[in-house]
């Protein structure tokens, strides 16, 4: 398993090394690394722990939201956004399909969820987590072959 810990200064220092490899958005992208990062951050990261900014950001009028699931859908993106209870308090979720690599798809979001530690990235798989601040862990799961849908989360109170 090839492994990088990436700080967000050595991020963009990991691109022009070839700690990781960079993707090029092709014509089947829904959402682009850089979009995506920064709904990602809009709704999520911004205002983490307490996601006090999320219901500003998924009600302003782009999304629309299933009753039944309490799930926000983008009316432009194949995107979603969920506000749901976690292992102990709130999980902020983002799924999302894009053509971009899931290692760049990765640093993109990472790059919003600034926090204590070090970014984790598996180079391979484009797993990556980063704890944000005690307690609170940001995650990105990247697609699965079949599903093409990614995810990126911020959690509290994790640990």
């Amino acid at each position: 398993m090839n492994r990088c810990a990436i700080s967000l200064l050595a991020t963009i220092g990991a691109l022009m090394t070839g700690c990781v490899k960079t993707g090029i958005v092709g014509s089947d992208a829904v959402v682009s690394g850089p979009t995506a990062a920064r709904i990602f951050n809009e709704a999520c990261a911004s205002s983490a722990p307490t996601f006090s900014g999320f219901l500003g950001h998924a009600t302003d009028g782009t999304y629309l939201r299933d009753a039944d699931t309490d799930l926000y859908k983008h009316q432009k993106f194949d995107l979603s956004l969920q506000l749901s209870e976690g292992r102990t308090t709130e999980v902020c979720t983002m799924r999302f399909r894009s053509g971009e690599e899931a290692v760049t798809l990765a640093l993109f979001i990472s790059g919003t969820a600034i926090g204590t530690g070090p970014l984790d990235l598996n180079t391979e798989t484009g797993e990556a987590t980063r704890t944000l601040a005690p307690n609170v862990e940001f995650r990105f799961q990247p697609a699965s072959t079949e599903s093409g849908l990614h995810i990126a989360q911020i959690e509290v109170g994790v640990r």
